[in-house]
């Protein structure tokens, strides 16, 4: 699972979370997604700006596909003076919603103070 958040609400969930937290260091080779922040009860934490802070989204295993619309292109470009070349790579693709069933939309509730 993986669970995307507000880089400020992804702060606040790590400091809560205190001793359960894992380092996005201690999952290793387990990590689904580059990029990942931590982890905790299971869920790996993903920071996103474009989630809007006091909402977040947990996404199961099959919820989303890549739609890939062009595989990779290889481009070499020749310095003929400086005698460098440079090869760049590309792929286009984007992920998308494909089963609704399997991700959750979380409003995260203010904490009040007793």
């Amino acid at each position: 699972m993986v669970l995307i958040l507000n880089p400020k609400d992804a702060t606040k969930l790590r400091k809560a979370a205190a001793g359960n937290w894992d380092r996005a260091s201690d999952l290793g080779d387990q990590i689904i997604i580059s990029g990942t922040y931590g982890g905790l009860l299971g869920a790996q934490v993903v920071r996103s700006k474009r989630v809007e802070e006091g909402t977040g989204v947990l996404v199961k295993e099959g919820a989303l596909k890549i739609y890939l619309k062009r595989d990779v292109e290889i481009e070499p470009g020749r310095d003929i003076l400086a005698k460098t070349t440079i090869i760049t790579g590309d792929q286009h693709y984007v992920a998308y919603l494909y089963d609704e069933s399997r991700a959750v939309k979380i409003e995260i509730a203010e904490e009040t103070a007793d």
